[in-house]
């Protein structure tokens, strides 16, 4: 399990072994998904500059 903090301008950090796995980099688009008592953060489909989800 990974844990992140929210800044005071409630920024969050991806730990750099996350953005390696699902090959997150800068100016890609994640969908913030609301169930209700938890978030999911999900990459968007064809938007990832490395490979796809």
């Amino acid at each position: 399990m990974v844990t992140v903090k929210v800044s005071s301008k409630g920024q969050i950090v991806i730990s750099k072994v996350i953005r390696e796995k699902f090959g997150i980099r800068e100016g890609d688009e994640l969908e913030i998904l609301d169930f209700g008592n938890e978030i999911v953060i999900v990459p968007i489909k064809g938007t990832l500059t490395s490979r796809e989800y």
